[in-house]
């Protein structure tokens, strides 16, 4: 069975951080999906202002196409809204890009190689609500 949540302070989560390139002290947010019990995928974002900036996306090859990006994206981002952002961002990244687009977020037009999505849109639209 497959679940999603936050990591908790002091958690140790070991080689997956690594891949994940994540900074556990630069971090503001960290979601973690696990399948059965075992630590499967990882999402990081930093808010600064009104801004969530995703630092990471990591699944486990073997478990990707599964819908694991699709569900820790969709509850970081539900938990960044929460906690006050407006929209989030990504520096545009070859393996996740076309990932990204068709999750809904689209080229920024102000700062190249930048992708970002309206929160507020994100979350009423019935293709990326979450469910």
């Amino acid at each position: 069975m497959l679940h999603f949540r936050r990591l908790r302070p002091g958690e140790e989560i070991g080689e997956i951080a690594e891949k994940a390139r994540l900074g556990l002290g630069e971090d503001e947010m960290v979601m973690l999906a696990f399948d059965d019990g075992e630590l499967v995928g990882i999402c990081s974002l930093t808010i600064k202002a009104d801004t969530a900036w995703l630092n990471s996306l990591y699944i486990c090859e073997e478990k990707r196409k599964q819908g694991i990006g699709t569900g820790l994206l969709k509850s970081i981002l539900f938990a960044a809204k929460n906690k006050g952002a407006a929209i989030a961002k990504i520096t545009e990244h070859r393996e996740l890009t076309g990932f990204l687009l068709k999750m809904g977020f689209c080229r920024d037009t102000g700062m190249e190689g930048i992708l970002q999505a309206d929160l507020d849109g994100y979350f009423k639209c019935c293709n990326n609500a979450l469910k």
